[in-house]
């Protein structure tokens, strides 16, 4: 037990730091690790909610999964040059990391790896980055910053990520000319003819062949943060049921939704109630409950908001919003997402 543990400092000769290493060391601030560490385990420092500062030396190629998961008081972090690969959900839920250095080297961003990291408003992602997990900036306002042609900038597109256009050489650190992806003009199109159809707009009033219900549009929850672009399905109680573009079906609670939302399901149902009855049960999807991952050192009660592909994501009873990867839970938790 090294709950009273503040510091720490990795002594030289050591090569790798285990995972879980420093799982329950509550209040710990600061931790410098010396030259020479290959390595960063799994889980070394998660959810240490305390740790400001992390001196991360030139020594080490690859940082574990869920590494600094949960670390909410981490606000900034420089990574070196010798690192090849950003695991899966390492920073994931650092609410107040707001500057990060990813450097020309790095070759692999997992899973979640920046997820959940809402102060983070801006990264550069080197050439060198072949591969990104899927919703590696899941729930981060953060504009990537992408070198023209390289894989960062195909990804970005493809995902429809509000990234901009770096034209300069290799190395996070030039960042060269910058060509927005936002604010570039988009082509003229050629007027359309005289007896074409009038498109439909995502988001807009639809025309009598296309049902309110089934249009297209952008649901945000009371933050203002949690954005998604879903057709609405049926509501159910106390939650409404979306479809994702993907084809994807999720559940969200009603009362989280925005007030625009709110209003605009009331039109829907023609004006009945929009917020849960006080006495309705609560829907086992929105029950508070303890997750644990698959080694049963990392522990987080929260509730279930929906699966994403190969990820979970769960709001935890201060409200903040987690990502974790499903094959990283434990085995119970696994079956309870299968019946959800």
């Amino acid at each position: 037990n090294c709950s009273a543990l503040t510091n720490v400092v990795i002594p030289e000769g050591v090569k790798e730091i285990g995972d879980s290493a420093f799982a329950y060391c509550s209040s710990l601030t600061s931790v410098v690790i010396t030259e020479g560490v290959k390595e960063i385990g799994n889980g070394v420092f998660a959810a240490r909610s305390y740790l400001t500062n992390v001196v991360i030396p030139k020594s080490v190629q690859n940082i574990g999964d869920m590494a600094f998961a949960g670390c909410s008081s981490l606000t900034s972090v420089v990574i070196p040059k010798s690192v090849q690969k950003i695991g899966v959900s390492v920073f994931a839920d650092c609410s107040a990391l707001t500057n990060v250095v990813i450097p020309e080297g790095v070759q692999n961003i997992g899973d979640v790896a920046f997820a959940g990291c809402s102060s983070l408003t801006s990264v550069v992602i080197p050439k060198s980055v072949t591969e990104i997990g899927g919703n590696a900036f899941d729930d981060c306002p953060a504009k990537l910053r992408v070198y023209k042609e390289s894989y960062a900038e195909k990804w970005a597109r493809d995902n429809n990520l509000v990234h901009e256009t770096i034209e300069g050489n290799d190395g996070a650190n030039n960042e060269g000319a910058v060509r927005s992806e936002e604010s570039e003009p988009a082509p003229s199109a050629p007027n359309p003819p005289e007896d074409a159809p009038e498109p439909i707009e995502v988001g807009s009033e639809p025309s009598a062949t296309e049902p309110a219900e089934n249009v297209l549009r952008e649901w945000t929850d009371s933050t203002g943060k949690y954005r998604i672009k879903a057709t609405f399905e049926e509501r159910e109680g106390a939650n409404v049921k979306l479809r994702r573009e993907d084809g994807k079906r999720i559940v969200m609670p009603i009362s989280k939704l925005s007030e625009k939302d709110r209003e605009y399901l009331a039109d829907l149902t023609e004006g009945t109630p929009i917020e849960p009855e006080p006495n309705a049960p609560e829907p086992a999807e929105n029950a508070l409950r303890e997750w644990t991952d698959s080694t049963g050192k990392y522990r987080i009660k929260a509730i279930f908001e929906e699966q994403d592909g190969s990820n979970v994501k769960l709001r935890r009873e201060d409200g903040k919003r987690i990502v974790m990867p499903i094959s990283k839970l434990s085995d119970a938790d696994r079956d309870y997402l299968d019946n959800l």
